[in-house]
């Protein structure tokens, strides 16, 4: 028989938020092992000691850590989800009947007060250091990759500038590498002039919404305004241990070296692999973690020729290390005639008759 549900009177109860929480649920989990109290030694610098109490700042980096975990991307949202939502209330210490901080403080918070601190930085560390304690990284191995992110900005609202292109640390550490090998070519009688390359005036499209991303131009990505997310992981629980943002315009290999030294000395970590993939395979990169005693695990680049007469690899000649010189396939002997730099890598030239040539990278 059909039951119809009648209107009931509203009833009295005593309620307990934390019986509403299943044990099991991941806020639950969270909050047992994280002593979010931290928060108010790493922003006090950013209040006063004067003036009206603030939203208390441990409730605001939480709320926006529930936005992060739940992908709700807007502060009006969240607010509002906040109010429903009896395990969002409970990980916030909030009441039953007390609502969270509104959207706009939420928004004015993180815009203005955060947004011009490392506060976020400091946090994310310290959510690091206490992995690490507790056994989840060791540190001994980093995965290393970047991916693109969509910057909130039209791809038609642009202004064109010319600059010239700058050449990075790690391009300056190959000029080092250079000049050392330079010296000792000299050192063994050989003239040596080597050809660097001239700093280029570029065109690069700024957006005029958003000048701090760049324009991805790379093969079979999406054209367009991006950011690069330069992340870094421990694979014993897949935890991210470090992150860095550029613009889209940035090449992986220019902060990497960077990245992993940083990693190194903020955590005390002893990396012994770094892992990632072929466009971190360069010359430059394997001689810098050689000498830190970090080996490299990147797929290898397939060579190709240079040109229509380039017709052998590097791992087809054989070297002559008395005379500094190369025997090919076609028993010709390939003779040093100079250095040549790129934007990318340094390269030690060896030539017969203008036919045969190959560059061996520094």
């Amino acid at each position: 028989m059909m039951n119809k549900k009648e209107t009931k009177q509203m009833k009295f109860m005593y309620i307990n938020l934390d019986a509403l929480v299943p044990n099991d649920h991941f806020l639950r989990k969270l909050s047992s092992k994280i002593d979010f109290s931290f928060i108010y030694d790493k922003v006090s610098d950013l209040y006063s000691e004067k003036g009206r109490p603030s939203v208390d700042p441990e409730l605001l980096i939480k709320s926006i850590l529930i936005g992060f975990l739940y992908g709700i991307d807007s502060e009006r949202k969240l607010e509002q989800e906040i109010k429903v939502n009896m395990a969002f209330k409970w990980f916030l210490g909030l009441d039953i009947d007390e609502n969270p901080p509104d959207h706009s403080t939420m928004s004015q918070n993180r815009r203005r007060r955060f947004n011009d601190s490392n506060v976020f930085r400091e946090i994310f560390e310290e959510i690091i250091i206490k992995c690490y304690e507790a056994g989840l990284i060791d540190g001994k191995i980093i995965l290393t990759d970047s991916t693109h992110v969509k910057a909130n900005a039209s791809n038609k609202n642009y202004e064109v500038i010319e600059v010239k292109r700058k050449f990075n640390d790690y391009v300056t550490e190959l000029d080092k590498l250079a000049d050392l090998e330079i010296q000792k070519l000299k050192e063994n009688g050989i003239n040596v002039n080597p050809k660097s390359p001239k700093p280029k005036i570029l065109s690069k499209k700024i957006s005029i919404t958003d000048p701090e991303c760049g324009e991805l131009n790379r093969p079979n990505k999406p054209r367009g305004f991006h950011y690069l997310n330069h992340a870094s992981s421990d694979p014993k629980h897949g935890i991210i241990v470090d992150v860095e943002v550029t613009g889209a315009e940035a090449s992986d290999v220019s902060v990497y070296m960077d990245r992993l030294k940083y990693i190194t000395k903020r955590f005390n970590f002893t990396i012994e692999d770094a892992v990632a993939d072929s466009g971190y395979n360069r010359a430059i990169i394997h001689y810098l973690l050689q000498n830190e005693n970090i080996n490299l695990y990147t797929p290898k680049i397939k060579e190709k020729p240079q040109s229509k007469y380039n017709l052998y690899s590097r791992k087809d000649m054989i070297y002559d290390e008395l005379c500094d010189s190369f025997s090919c396939p076609n028993d010709c002997i390939l003779n040093y005639i100079g250095i040549t730099v790129t934007k990318m890598e340094k390269f030690i030239n060896y030539i017969k008759q203008k036919i045969v040539t190959v560059s061996i990278a520094l």
